[in-house]
């Protein structure tokens, strides 16, 4: 369910609630036999409706979580007069672009319907509002968990906490703030999130929320409501197609920049184990090696991981598929050790331009860090063409990058459009124990963990600094985190933000 929320005509509801002037009123939400096309569906419904204390919407992008954590709180705000109604969310941004955005946008739909008004008081600047039943609402955002110290909340909406920091802190110090003030009231916590793994908060719903319910909820003939409760916990999975006012077209676009398992994570709405091997699902020394003839007419491009002891470069041929789309082969590395700076790079890059007969670099993706801002202007110079870099910490992540990689080895719909040239698998950097090619690359990077509690709160942990294979796999997430789509927490896609480009 997105924010285009409702259209229906005549008179208003039935609300049957008005109380004491307004004080105790109750929401109302079109049911699926109303008139028009954006009412909740039945996990939605399911979600906003669900009994128990604490309720996860395990949920694809676009699966309208944000929208139904809107709902959710604000049901439950209208339940329990002069409560407090507690919203977190990672960061500043998402609070404002996200959150603040989609209550506003449902306390706006649900007036219109019902031509009632809700709030007597808002600010913007502030975050926070003041609804006619005495419920006030404020932001707070998990980076600064500990201003959330001291509040009594009866109503707590926390919206993708998989992309929290710290995630077992922040999960301990929410769960103290659900406090009631006053005799009757109801107290509830509503998750809601694209999984990202099994772990983190992500792990405890699952752990906490084991039993199945006997009675599923049929959704239709090839879908199930899977909702599972244990003392007062309830997850529910919701995938992006269930949403009915979600164009079916955006789901399938997904396909081409998702692997397969994280299309099930990312569309489907279901955890996936990320731990082990990172490329193994996706990576075959059979179907992503390709025999490569040079083609004048390919475009070449040159990737570089400057590390601290290892640096490593590539020179990549793109060139096209029978469908017309993009193919990259990787046909030539640089893997010295004990290298320090770049003019080696620049050396190598420049004799297997002449060896290959490439005329020019079409550009060159380098290690983005501030640090080798010198040694990417002078990439820039020698080669002259545009270096491409982020500037924005968040798309120069392991994990941003790493998905992008994975899909480009194989998509959501079963195509490659990475490769690795077949003479190079039988090169020494690939063939070697202690290679640093990108064969090893994809055939041994692993993702690490650690436990920081014995509620299987586990987090992904970058364990893979100066290892092997390491700089060959960062060398390749740079170029694909910058030239192919991303997409972001609340579902849109984006590419090139923020790009600082030396030339």
């Amino acid at each position: 369910m997105s924010p285009r929320l409702a259209t229906h005509h005549g008179r208003p509801q039935n609300i049957n609630n008005i109380i004491d002037g307004h004080a105790n009123l109750k929401m109302v939400w079109p049911r699926n036999g109303d008139t028009g096309q954006c009412a909740p569906n039945v996990q939605q419904e399911a979600f906003i409706s669900a009994p128990h204390k604490s309720v996860g919407l395990l949920g694809g992008a676009g699966a309208g979580k944000t929208t139904c954590g809107a709902m959710g709180g604000l049901d439950n705000a209208f339940f329990n007069k002069d409560s407090l109604f507690l919203i977190m969310a990672r960061d500043y941004d998402m609070l404002k672009n996200v959150q603040w955005k989609a209550l506003k946008e449902v306390i706006n739909w649900w007036e219109r319907v019902n031509r009632v008004p809700l709030v007597v008081h808002y600010s913007d600047f502030k975050m926070r509002m003041k609804l006619i039943n005495g419920t006030e609402i404020i932001c707070k955002t998990a980076k600064d968990i500990s201003r959330v110290q001291g509040l009594q909340a009866q109503t707590i909406w926390c919206d993708e906490f998989p992309t929290w920091d710290d995630q077992f802190h922040a999960w301990r110090e929410i769960y103290q703030r659900l406090r009631p003030t006053a005799s009757g009231q109801r107290l509830k916590i509503f998750w809601t999130a694209t999984p990202k793994g099994r772990y983190g908060i992500t792990a405890l719903l699952e752990e906490k929320a084991q039993a199945e319910i006997a009675d599923r909820v049929h959704v239709s003939a090839h879908q199930t409501l899977s909702e599972v409760v244990n003392d007062g916990f309830c997850r529910i999975e919701t995938a992006t197609t269930d949403n009915l006012a979600q164009d079916p077209a955006y789901a399938e676009s997904l396909k081409s920049i998702l692997s397969p398992e994280e299309y099930e994570q990312d569309v489907g709405g279901k955890i996936r184990m990320v731990r082990g091997s990172v490329f193994g699902g996706v990576f075959s020394p059979i179907h992503n090696a390709r025999t490569y003839r040079f083609n004048p007419s390919h475009s070449f491009r040159l990737v570089v991981d400057h590390g601290a002891n290892y640096p490593y470069a590539a020179i990549i041929a793109r060139d096209f598929d029978a469908d017309g789309e993009a193919r990259d082969t990787t046909i030539d590395e640089f893997t010295e050790n004990d290298i320090r700076g770049v003019n080696e790079i620049i050396t190598w890059g420049l004799t297997r331009m002449k060896h290959w007969g490439i005329a020019k670099m079409h550009g060159v993706w380098p290690d983005p860090d501030a640090q080798y801002k010198k040694e990417n202007s002078l990439l820039a110079a020698e080669f002259r063409c545009p270096v491409w870099a982020f500037s924005d910490r968040k798309h120069r992540s392991v994990t941003w990058g790493t998905g992008l990689v994975k899909a480009r080895l194989q998509d959501a719909r079963g195509r490659r459009h990475l490769f690795v040239a077949r003479h190079l698998l039988r090169e020494p950097q690939n063939t070697s124990a202690s290679g640093r090619g990108v064969l090893r690359g994809y055939m041994t990077q692993e993702w690490a963990e650690k436990r920081t509690s014995l509620n299987f709160m586990e987090e992904l942990v970058d364990d893979w600094k100066d290892q092997p294979a390491t700089h060959a796999m960062d060398a390749h997430r740079y170029y694909c985190s910058h030239e192919f789509q991303f997409m972001n927490p609340d579902g849109t896609l984006g590419n090139r933000g923020q790009m600082v480009v030396y030339k």
